[in-house]
């Protein structure tokens, strides 16, 4: 048994200490918090959470692209034939929350469309944390709302770091139309509590059961691990235009603390040397105000940490651009920051 399955060993780390570091991420969760998904935005590969197509591969079409629909923001792709997204757009049973016209019935919990394309074209949501982490518990549930094809699989595998599989879940068939199925660890056949290691990933794949017809799948996926935070959503490239504010964001589970970093120095709370005032430097927000051009540049980043570790963000830029960009003593719309 490769030592990836086993359970997940944290040296030096106390029970008590351990039982802090448990905590859960769902699907609708980890989709809110990567934020709204612009046309043509591509995923982060450095977040805990990603959505692919089946026929994934490094050489190939890895990511989904950001894609709208309705109004509200999905994951396809360009290449896909047809017009709905592979992951995205929220169903839910409250209508205040639904985002999805496409069912024969209304959803009976909130998850998300994970929609199966034709034949053996799978959606597929990857968790992957940047640290090594306990897989304690799964929950997936699973609901097959349209009706050009019979039936849906969905599946399940841990993913080493080499990219072999091993099943946590068989496929299951779930009926077109029929109540909703529920995959959890009494079902595994993989044992729980098992190890994500560096690397390596959780897999839940939604098919149509080879059907040449696409449709419709609404799917949840919740998990609960033991081990440093995972970040969610990694923060952004930063632009302050003018004597305003900005704010730096990031999104972990998991997280009991946060502190912000520049070239690996903390920063704190106050004014600084360069004549800008920080704010939420130990939150998930970092708030600049009236940077200057000493500010600007890269190596911003946040370290997350609860009691079984700590995990560190990708390192993001901040722009800062004067009102009046092209110096002709007037702001105008010619005023057009230009980056590099």
């Amino acid at each position: 048994m490769r030592t990836f399955f086993a359970a997940l060993t944290l040296v030096g780390v106390s029970g008590s200490a351990l039982a802090q570091c448990q905590y859960e991420m769902d699907l609708v969760s980890a989709f809110e918090a990567i934020g709204q998904p612009l046309i043509g935005a591509s995923q982060d590969p450095a977040n805990g959470w990603l959505f692919m197509r089946g026929d994934w591969a490094p050489t190939s079409s890895s990511f989904l692209t950001g894609i709208t629909l309705g109004g509200f923001g999905a994951w396809g792709d360009p290449t896909q034939p047809f017009s709905v997204p592979l992951v995205g757009l929220i169903y839910s049973p409250d209508p205040l929350r639904d985002q999805n016209p496409y069912r024969y019935r209304l959803p009976s919990f909130e998850g998300l469309m994970c929609h199966p394309g034709y034949g053996s074209l799978a959606s597929e949501v990857w968790v992957r944390p940047q640290s090594a982490v306990s897989l304690t518990q799964v929950r997936v549930q699973c609901e097959h709302l349209g009706q050009a094809s019979p039936d849906a699989v969905v599946a399940a595998d841990i993913i080493d770091s080499s990219g072999s599989a091993t099943s946590l879940f068989n496929a299951v068939i779930f009926l077109s139309l029929a109540a909703a199925t529920e995959l959890n660890n009494s079902v595994a056949v993989l044992p729980l509590p098992t190890t994500i290691g560096a690397g390596a990933a959780l897999r839940v794949r939604f098919t149509n059961g080879g059907s040449p017809f696409e449709d419709w799948v609404n799917g949840s996926i919740t998990v609960t691990v033991q081990g440093p935070p995972t970040i969610l959503g990694q923060p952004r490239d930063l632009i302050i235009s003018g004597p305003t504010t900005g704010t730096f964001r990031i999104s972990a589970a998991g997280a009991a603390s946060y502190r912000w970093h520049r070239h690996g120095e903390p920063l704190d709370d106050g004014p600084t040397a360069t004549g800008a005032t920080l704010s939420g430097t130990r939150t998930a927000d970092l708030t600049i105000t009236h940077p200057s051009a000493d500010d600007a540049g890269d190596g911003y980043t946040c370290v997350v940490s609860n009691g079984c570790g700590s995990v560190t963000s990708e390192a993001v830029m901040l722009s800062v651009c004067p009102p009046d960009f092209d110096a002709d003593g007037f702001i105008t719309f010619t005023d057009t920051c230009k980056y590099s």
